[in-house]
């Protein structure tokens, strides 16, 4: 609770300075329009960048090269909402705590401080599955609509033995507590029954796997192709998402899985190669990429410090858990306003693939949005359950989620 309580002071901190700043550098008509400071930077021109995402028009606007652009806050072309220099990290997001490889910081010297990623185990069978997400995207998004046939084709590279399906079907949420059996002992969602018991905890069976299994069929047979594509590749990311905590938080007992939460970011990849999640939050936010890098590497030196086989040292394993969920987050919500802002130029099919990818991976933020602003989560809450964007403020979408994840 401490840290959290820290964390959240630092992100009030980052925000009131980034308003502070946008009210000296707010653009009147006659002045050019600038772009984000994150389009010219390395890791946007990563081999992941094939994304809808990075696709659409404001991207490859000639005003994005606008050398006039060198403030942190401008205006987005697309808008009149701020946009942060995603590049870099403020110094008030940093705490004393945090680990940042080979830096002289309060952790001891350990695995990881020559800023690389060491295995417990010498193959990690998770990076298949990160593989599997690639051909899937390839096949569904990546290059315009899939016909029936590439969504059965993308089927059955999602379904393979040990593959993406077997694990989203058993995926548990761990910033939930265990179903409890009502007489002191746990239920595993696993079992019949159980995930109705608890549709949270049991993000993987409950909610998951209805949205991907409509999908699929749906799209096989040649209905709503760019929008069945759109609501696989959000759940697929959010899958993503909770599957790097988890296995930092199962590494506890079983260290291999330390492993498994790397791979499920990076796809088994350097920093600088982003597939899988680790594209998409590269394209979105250098800086996110960075911390969550940072973050995956915090909690191996905490299991290499901690190497019985299992771990003991809980206080260092929480604060390398919470700096790494805490850039997860921010990540992720920049990939959200990323598609809030593609929506914003779109209209008919492609706005409704763009809302209904926003629909889902906006609302996988809501619990730890709940927990950093409530206000803020429940203006992002009533609007990711419109039907349509319509009627949904897509400006106040964009500030809330910049007001509530202010700091990777």
């Amino acid at each position: 609770m401490k840290m959290n309580v820290l964390r959240s002071s630092k992100r009030l901190l980052a925000l009131l300075g980034a308003v502070a700043l946008l009210g000296l550098t707010a653009c009147g008509e006659d002045d050019p329009e600038p772009t984000p400071v994150a389009n010219n930077s390395t890791a946007n021109n990563s081999t992941a960048n094939n994304n809808p995402v990075n696709n659409n028009p404001v991207n490859n606007n000639p005003v994005n090269n606008n050398p006039v652009n060198n403030n942190p806050v401008n205006n987005n072309p697309v808008n009149n909402n701020p946009v942060i220099d995603e590049t870099m990290v403020p110094a008030e997001c940093i705490l004393e705590t945090d680990y940042s490889p080979g830096a002289d910081d309060m952790w001891p010297a350990c695995i990881t401080d020559d800023n690389a990623y060491h295995n417990v185990e010498p193959n990690i069978s998770t990076s298949a599955r990160i593989a599997a997400f690639e051909e899937i995207a390839t096949l569904l998004w990546r290059n315009g609509a899939g016909s029936g046939e590439d969504f059965l084709s993308a089927r059955e590279s999602y379904a393979v033995a040990e593959g993406l399906d077997s694990r989203v079907s058993r995926r548990e949420d761990e910033h939930y507590p265990p179903v409890s059996d009502g007489q002191g002992g746990t239920l595993s969602c696993r079992d019949e029954g159980v995930p109705a018991m608890d549709p949270d905890r049991c993000v993987g069976p409950a909610q998951m796997i209805p949205i991907l299994n409509d999908a699929f069929q749906k799209g096989a047979q040649g209905m709503d192709p760019e929008i069945n594509a759109a609501r696989i590749e959000a759940t697929l990311l959010w899958f993503l998402l909770l599957s790097v905590h988890k296995e930092a938080v199962t590494c506890t007992n079983t260290k291999k899985d330390c492993d498994s939460s790397y791979a499920y970011y990076t796809g088994d990849q350097p920093r600088e190669t982003a597939i899988g999640l680790a594209g998409y939050v590269a394209a979105a936010s250098p800086a996110a990429h960075d911390r969550i890098w940072d973050g995956i590497l915090a909690v191996r030196c905490w299991r290499d410090l901690d190497g019985a086989d299992v771990a003991t040292d809980l206080e260092q394993r929480d604060l390398a858990l919470e700096q790494l969920d805490q850039a997860l987050h921010y990540g992720v919500s920049r990939v959200v306003i990323e598609r809030v802002e593609a929506l914003m130029g779109h209209t008919g099919v492609a706005a409704e693939a763009d809302w209904a990818f926003i629909q889902i991976l906006g609302s996988a933020l809501l619990r730890e949005a709940g927990e950093l602003n409530a206000a803020e989560a429940a203006k992002l809450e009533a609007a990711f359950t419109q039907d349509t964007p319509a009627g949904v403020d897509l400006d106040e979408v964009v500030m809330s989620l910049y007001a509530t994840f202010g700091c990777p």
